[in-house]
C-alpha cells in the first residue's frame, strides 16, 4: 500500500511517522522548501529562530509519544519545570502563580492559595472555578467571558489570569472564544497527573525538535519526503482518489491519501471533486486569527527572572526568554489575535514592543537587533460552536482522510492538536485498510 500525505506540518509528519511505524510506504509532499508548517525553524543571522514561539506542557502526551517513536528522549529535548506564571501590569508585578511539588490536585490547590497579586476572595474564586470545571459540561457552548460570569469570577481575576490564558491557548478573545475548548485545555493542564501542567521549554529550535528527526525516520523506513512540491490537483475515479498532480507536472499514484493542509488549501483541492461540496462548504466556514512574534536581541547578560512572563494592558502579551534554547539575550514577544498591532508596519511594531519592554525592565539596554514575524492565519478562530464545523478524519471517499489542527480532536489549534489529528487519521486509515 502506498499512502500520499499532502502537507509537511506537524499533522502530516505525525501521520507519516505513524504509518511508517506500521511498515506502510509513504510519500510526504510539502509545498514549502522545508517541513514544519507554522512551527518551523527560520534562519536569522547566526540564529535559527522559530516561525512562532510555541509552548508545550506536560499534558501533550501525543507529542511526547511521537518524539519517543522516532527515537528521541524528550527529557533531553526539553527543560521541564513546574508551571510558573508571572504577569506584569502597568509596569509592576501583578500576579505570580506557581504549582507546588505535591500530588494532584494539591499541587494546584496550594499554588492557587499562594498566588501573589490576588486577594483571598479571588484565590477562592479561581479554585472554585477549577473544581467546578470537572462537572459535566453544558450541552450548549458559550463564550469564555460568559463562562467566567456564570462562575462569578471577579473582574480583576479575569483580567490578570483567565484572559491571558485564553489568548495564549485559543488565540481568540474571551468574548467570542469557545468555552468548551477552553474548558478542555484547563482540564488537561490542571487535572490528572501533577506533571500535566509542567512547562516544557525546548532546548532547541522547532525544526530540530521534530521535522528533521521525523524526516530521517521516514526515509529510513522507505518513505519519501518531497519539499518544494505543491500538489495542484487530485485525480478522481470510481469514487476514489487515484493520484495527485504536482506543480512540476509529476503525477504520484496512491492507494490512500491524507490531506494534512489548512482548511482553505484543503477546500481548493477538493472543490472540483464530485460529492465533496458539502465538505468544501464546511471548510469555508473557518475564520482565522493572527499571531505576531517580535524577536529582540539584547546582550547575552539580559534575562528574565523566569522563563516567560505575561503582560496585561499592553501590545506585548507574553515574553519568552530563549536562553533555554541556547540563545541568551534573545526575547520572543508574542502578540495573539487581532488588535491595534495589526495596522502597524514591521518597524513601528518592533519599536512599540521595544518601548514597552523598556518600561517593564528599565535596567535593560537597547536591543542590538530585532525581527518581526507575522502569521496572518496562524490558527483557526476558536469561536463559540467551532466544534460544529470541524470535520472528521474520514470523508465520503473511502481512501481520502483529513488531518490538521482544524480536524475534530476536541483540542484548539495547538501542536498537540495537530499531532493528535495526524495520528488519528493514520490509525483510521490502517483500520479501514485491514
Amino acid at each position: 500500500m502506498h499512502v500520499v500525505i499532502v502537507g509537511g506540518g506537524w499533522a502530516g509528519l505525525s501521520a507519516a511517522v505513524t504509518l511508517c511505524s506500521h511498515g506502510i510506504r509513504v510519500t510526504l509532499c510539502e509545498s514549502a522548501p522545508q517541513l514544519g508548517g507554522r512551527a518551523r525553524g527560520l534562519r536569522w543571522h547566526t540564529h535559527t529562530v522559530d516561525n512562532g514561539q510555541h509552548l508545550l506542557i506536560g499534558a501533550y502526551r501525543a507529542t511526547l509519544s511521537l518524539l519517543d517513536t522516532i527515537g528521541l528522549d524528550h527529557r533531553q529535548l526539553f527543560q521541564r519545570q513546574r508551571l510558573s506564571l508571572h504577569l506584569i501590569q502597568h509596569g509592576q508585578p501583578a500576579i505570580g502563580l506557581h504549582t507546588l511539588r505535591l500530588p494532584a490536585p494539591l499541587h494546584l490547590i496550594g499554588g492557587l492559595m499562594m498566588t501573589q497579586g490576588l486577594n483571598w476572595r479571588e484565590r477562592w474564586a479561581a479554585l472554585r472555578f477549577c473544581v467546578q470545571l470537572r462537572a459535566r459540561p453544558p450541552a450548549d457552548d458559550c463564550s469564555v467571558a460568559d463562562l467566567l460570569l456564570q462562575h462569578t469570577q471577579p473582574a480583576a481575576l479575569t483580567t490578570r489570569l483567565w484572559e491571558p490564558l485564553c489568548l495564549a491557548t485559543l488565540n481568540t478573545p474571551i468574548h467570542i472564544a469557545s468555552a468548551r475548548l477552553f474548558r478542555r485545555v484547563l482540564l488537561d493542564a490542571f487535572t490528572g497527573h501533577a506533571g500535566n501542567s509542567d512547562l516544557l521549554l525546548p532546548r532547541t529550535d522547532l525544526g530540530r525538535l521534530l521535522p528533521e528527526p521525523a524526516t530521517n525516520y521516514i526515509k529510513q523506513r522507505g518513505g519519501t519526503v518531497r519539499c518544494g512540491s505543491r500538489v495542484t490537483e487530485l485525480s478522481y475515479g470510481n469514487n476514489r482518489i487515484s493520484s495527485v498532480r504536482l506543480d512540476d507536472a509529476t503525477t504520484l499514484e496512491c492507494d490512500q491519501l491524507i490531506l494534512a493542509v489548512p482548511p482553505y488549501a484543503c477546500g481548493r483541492l477538493l472543490a472540483p471533486l464530485p460529492g465533496c461540496q458539502g465538505l468544501v462548504d464546511q471548510l469555508q466556514q473557518f475564520t482565522y486569527s493572527p499571531i505576531c512574534t517580535v524577536y529582540l536581541q539584547y546582550p547575552e547578560s539580559v534575562q528574565l527572572p523566569t522563563a516567560l512572563a505575561g503582560s496585561a494592558g499592553t501590545l506585548t502579551q507574553w515574553i519568552f526568554d530563549r536562553r533555554t534554547s541556547g540563545q541568551p539575550g534573545l526575547m520572543a514577544v508574542i502578540i495573539s489575535a487581532d488588535g491595534p498591532h495589526v495596522s502597524l508596519d514591521q518597524d513601528a511594531l518592533a519599536t512599540a514592543v521595544q518601548h514597552e519592554l523598556a518600561r517593564m525592565f528599565p535596567t535593560w539596554p537597547t536591543p542590538l537587533d530585532r525581527l518581526v514575524i507575522r502569521e496572518k492565519r496562524a490558527t483557526f478562530l476558536s469561536a463559540i460552536n467551532i466544534t460544529r464545523i470541524r470535520p472528521q478524519a474520514h470523508t465520503k471517499l473511502p481512501n481520502l482522510w483529513l488531518a490538521g489542527d482544524h480536524v475534530a480532536t476536541s483540542y484548539p489549534a495547538t501542536l498537540e492538536g495537530a499531532v493528535l489529528s495526524g495520528r488519528s487519521a493514520a490509525q483510521a486509515l490502517l483500520a479501514a485498510a485491514s
